[in-house]
């Protein structure tokens, strides 16, 4: 009963409270444009005679259409108080470079998965899932950060360009649309690496503090978990009419454990080791920034946006699988 209470009152104070996440205004031209002129314009900027240009153009042509199956997907938003929020906050990342700033677009992706995504072009694509687990505005910066640095060293076709080559023409079987998308964002470690240490150098040039900046990594290995690790209140559901027994409460629940690093073979570097390498890097740099340039209560606005919206669809997909669940019964 309790399990089936909390979704019910959760989704009434969200409908009465909160309006969903939607793009307004005008549609931006990386969604409007075709993937075909895409393509063309793209293959055009390509080296001549070079033997990597078959791989590249190989890549361009899958990734554009790709990308823009993402874009036309119905989850990217713009002119939202999430995708504006992280253009103010790229706007700070960027001040002092106005030609790269001119070159990045950014939006928020409505998707739970704790991850960012950065297109050869010069598009940032970041879950809400990842904003609503990150704790400041500087860890944000961070993120963007590292992906400036994915696109300014072309990691994305090179290292697309690296797996063919190692591929020697075999075939790959891609089995889904997210699977397909995975294997455009999997870099080896040592571009991940080089994202990592090229993102924070440019971060070190804001004002945003460096301190926090380790969590980031503690946050994709607790990504499984809530938002917050807090007390719950058990008098939340009593009354002076009902109070729901003691019995019903455990004495004990498991204790929290992280998602296992992956082991030595895998391409992608541990969270683990990458903080260990932040860590040591931020060792001699002395930390004079802030928490929060565009301004903690923004970011606390907008964070708390993405976690009613992943509320929000988690209780509307229970809804719904519970009715269909409920017409193939009877």
């Amino acid at each position: 009963m309790l399990m089936l209470l909390f979704p019910v009152l959760s989704f009434a104070q969200l409908s009465n409270d909160y309006e969903p996440l939607q793009p307004t205004g005008k549609i931006p031209t990386d969604i409007t444009t075709r993937s075909s002129e895409k393509y063309q314009a793209a293959k055009e900027g390509l080296e001549k005679g070079t033997r990597s240009r078959q791989a590249k153009e190989k890549f361009l042509l899958e990734s554009n259409f790709l990308i823009d199956q993402v874009l036309h997907s119905g989850r990217v938003l713009f002119n939202d108080p999430v995708s504006k929020y992280l253009n103010e906050v790229l706007d700070e990342v960027l001040k002092d470079n106005f030609e790269l700033r001119k070159q990045i677009r950014v939006y928020a992706v409505k998707s739970s998965t704790v991850n960012s995504f950065t297109t050869d072009d010069g598009i940032i694509l970041v879950n809400i899932g990842l904003i609503a687990q990150l704790e400041n505005e500087a860890q944000l910066a961070f993120v963007l950060c590292h992906e400036i640095a994915h696109y300014t060293e072309k990691h994305v076709i090179n290292a697309y360009v690296q797996r063919e080559e190692l591929k020697e023409g075999e075939a790959i079987k891609r089995t889904s649309f997210d699977s397909k998308l995975l294997e455009q964002s999997q870099y080896s470690k040592d571009l991940e690496q080089e994202a990592d240490k090229l993102g924070l150098n440019r971060f070190l040039n804001t004002s945003y503090s460096s301190k926090s900046l380790a969590n980031v990594f503690e946050v994709m290995r607790y990504a499984h978990l809530p938002f917050d690790d807090i007390p719950f209140d058990r008098g939340y559901f009593n009354s002076a009419f009902y109070k729901i027994h003691q019995s019903y409460y455990l004495n004990n629940v498991r204790s929290v454990e992280a998602l296992s690093d992956l082991d030595a073979s895998s391409t992608h570097p541990s969270p683990t080791a990458r903080k260990q390498i932040l860590l040591t890097e931020l060792a001699t740099e002395p930390d004079k920034g802030s928490d929060y340039i565009i301004g903690e209560p923004r970011f606390n606005e907008v964070r708390n946006i993405c976690r009613f919206e992943l509320t929000l669809s988690s209780v509307l997909f229970s809804c719904t699988t519970s009715r269909i669940k409920r017409s193939f019964v009877s």
